[in-house]
């Protein structure tokens, strides 16, 4: 009897197990979308370089999420949890902002950050192994800006403490705009690039201009439109067809831009 409960005990810590990891793998298409965009965007100088880093067979796409799978270790989280995001409350722009705390550690720190260690090609100041690592933490933080809500409001932590019913299960408006919005789609991060990747030449060219500090402002001047949801029934379809354009136009320029960025460091 004891035997039989320590065999069910051990299905259901492995079903709790297999449903959790597939939910958290899942949810971080966005980044694999983003970061595959940029693979089909870098220049072959660009690519050269990134694959004497990190070795010809690993993708961006496959080193996309590892900001977050770090989050196990609890240094790591302790350390790098607050890049992930900025908040910028009230009608301070990003740039103001910025200028006025140019030391603290927040996604534009850890973007300018880690694009400095990759600068850093002839090993003076930082091993190969701390440039693998920059690597990985860039393409993830770019895709973090393009997130609206990862520069969304302090008070409410960028939309996490906003609880919601997002078609019968539980969540919040951040998870929604993480994960709930792409899944719905129901297209692998593969297929999901490749209808986003027909993209013209003045676009590219127009995204990539600025600094992250606009980037981030994009977020920020859209941030009224992600607040405004409904609880009513069905509000998920509509809240979907009213933000796709946008969401799909994020992943867009994420992608475009983290390429710019990746070919001026290895220029």
């Amino acid at each position: 009897m004891i035997s039989r409960k320590i065999n069910l005990y051990t299905f259901m810590v492995f079903i709790s197990y297999f449903f959790s990891a597939h939910a958290f793998c899942w949810g971080k298409l966005g980044h694999r979308i983003t970061a595959e965009l940029a693979d089909k965007n870098i220049n072959e100088k660009t690519k050269k370089s990134i694959e004497d880093l990190i070795g010809p067979k690993v993708s961006l796409a496959s080193i996309s999420n590892h900001a977050d799978f770090i989050k196990s270790d609890a240094l790591m989280r302790k350390k790098y949890n607050h890049w992930h995001y900025i908040s910028v409350d009230g009608k301070i722009t990003v740039k103001e902002y910025q200028m006025k705390n140019p030391k603290k550690e927040n996604l534009i720190f850890g973007i300018n950050h880690f694009t400095n260690v990759l600068k850093d090609s002839k090993h003076s100041k930082h091993s190969n192994d701390e440039r693998v690592f920059a690597l990985k933490m860039l393409i993830h933080f770019i895709g973090d800006i393009h997130q609206p809500l990862h520069v969304g409001k302090s008070e409410d932590r960028g939309g996490n403490n906003i609880k919601l019913s997002w078609f019968g299960v539980k969540t919040n408006l951040h998870a929604i705009w993480d994960e709930k919005l792409i899944q719905l789609k129901e297209l692998s991060f593969t297929e999901y690039a490749e209808e986003l990747s027909h993209i013209s030449v003045s676009d590219k060219k127009q995204w990539r201009q600025g600094e992250v500090s606009d980037w981030a402002q994009e977020s920020k001047d859209y941030m009224p439109k992600v607040y405004n949801y409904s609880s009513g029934k069905y509000w998920e379809y509509n809240y979907n067809y009213t933000h796709q354009q946008f969401l799909n136009s994020r992943l867009q320029k994420g992608g475009i831009r983290l390429a710019a960025v990746l070919d001026v460091i290895f220029k």
